[in-house]
């Protein structure tokens, strides 16, 4: 199962109301599926930011490209 397939199945098994143990488990094995995928694949839900957008598409015209950056 692939992204909001996970969400789709799992707002399913909540609107159904009173879930069994078996259904509980189910959507514990679905939660935790979700987790891996979006561990695995953190490139599908990258957001790039304005000044990173640009220095992407900087590439396209200039062979270098020089980005100066701190966390403080």
């Amino acid at each position: 199962m692939i992204g909001n397939d996970f969400e789709s199945l799992i707002l399913e098994k909540l609107a159904e109301g009173s879930l069994s143990l078996d259904d509980k488990m189910f959507l514990l094995d679905l939660l935790k599926q979700r987790k891996d995928f979006r561990r695995y694949n953190k490139q599908d839900y990258f957001k790039a930011y304005e000044f990173q957008k640009k220095f992407y598409s900087a590439g396209n015209t200039h062979r270098f490209r020089f980005l100066c950056a701190a966390n403080r």
